[in-house]
């Protein structure tokens, strides 16, 4: 089962007062349902091929109007041959009216209904519905963190983006041919939105499997960076080694400064160190220390003669 389908599977376990249950369910028909009118009488239909969240859906209408909606299981013939399960209610325009869904006696406008929230519950239940009706999430242990719910308007993503932004959950939105696509990137806010609309669980395993990766990243940047670091240091005592090289063929001993012999010699018997371990062997090995910042400077010095002597024989 994907990480996606374990979410909704657990907030498809969450117990809601009767109230605040209407805003799950309202959400349910505006972001899952068709809604038509036949003969003067209202039908509401939904499709999934989730048996879990097709449990809850016929369960809210058993909890809030007594009605066990009509179940049917249709095979695929194309996809992952899921089950398909469509939920008929019919004749239900009394649950369209309590729900607030009409404009006028008889006219259900989507693209200009706004739910009548008055407090944060019905709120955190619409959204909640709204994930479960058209939500999916990224495993965190894949690339990219991405939580994104596919909204029928505009104005339902306006909807949901106002909830969102209430809680500090920042998310930004792109059109395409499913929908408004409402989403989510920053790690920490897909945590907030777990927490958010209460699927601990998940959480728990969502911000466990998150430190693990975000660790394993940065030692791998370390990592990365140490290497980086190595060769660049290789490559520069193989520069100086080869400036080296240049004046000892072009000058005799005597009429080089005794300054530079040190730090030659020094290069010479230890071709492979860093400027930070030739400065701990100076001492030991040519008799006086030499920091880092004057091993620096002095190679420059060989390097600019190197430089002069090469030209000078050009």
């Amino acid at each position: 089962m994907s990480y996606a389908s374990e979410l909704k599977k657990e907030l498809c376990t969450i117990d809601i007062e009767k109230d605040y249950s209407k805003f799950e369910l309202l959400s349910f028909i505006i972001f899952k349902s068709e809604i038509s009118l036949s003969s003067r009488k209202f039908n509401i239909q939904f499709s999934t091929t989730s048996l879990t969240l097709s449990r809850r859906i016929i369960n809210l209408f058993l909890t809030l109007y007594n009605i066990n909606p009509a179940i049917i299981s249709k095979k695929q013939d194309k996809l992952d041959y899921k089950d398909v399960y469509q939920i008929i209610v019919e004749d239900c325009e009394h649950i369209i009216r309590d729900l607030n869904m009409l404009e006028t006696t008889s006219f259900f406008d989507l693209d200009n209904y706004k739910p009548p929230f008055h407090n944060e519950e019905e709120k955190l239940n619409y959204l909640r519905g709204a994930f479960l009706s058209r939500g999916s999430i990224n495993d965190p242990n894949t690339n990219n963190y991405h939580l994104e719910i596919v909204c029928p308007n505009i104005l339902q993503k306006d909807i949901l983006k106002e909830i969102l932004d209430e809680i500090d959950i920042k998310s930004s939105y792109v059109v395409r041919s499913k929908g408004v696509v409402l989403y989510i990137k920053k790690a920490e806010c897909i945590g907030d939105f777990l927490r958010y609309v209460g699927a601990t669980n998940m959480l728990f395993s969502y911000e466990d499997l998150r430190i693990k990766k975000d660790l394993n990243n940065y030692v791998n940047r370390i990592t990365n960076c140490d290497v980086a670091n190595e060769q660049k240091a290789l490559l520069t005592a193989q520069k100086q080694l080869e400036n080296i090289e240049i004046v000892l063929k072009r000058m005799r001993l005597e009429d080089i400064d005794e300054r530079l012999l040190g730090v030659i010699n020094l290069r010479n018997q230890n071709p492979d160190d860093t400027l930070s371990e030739l400065s701990e062997k100076s001492e030991e090995e040519i008799g006086y220390y030499i920091s880092k910042s004057g091993l620096s400077h002095r190679f420059k010095e060989i390097e600019k003669l190197a430089q002069e002597l090469t030209k000078g024989n050009e």
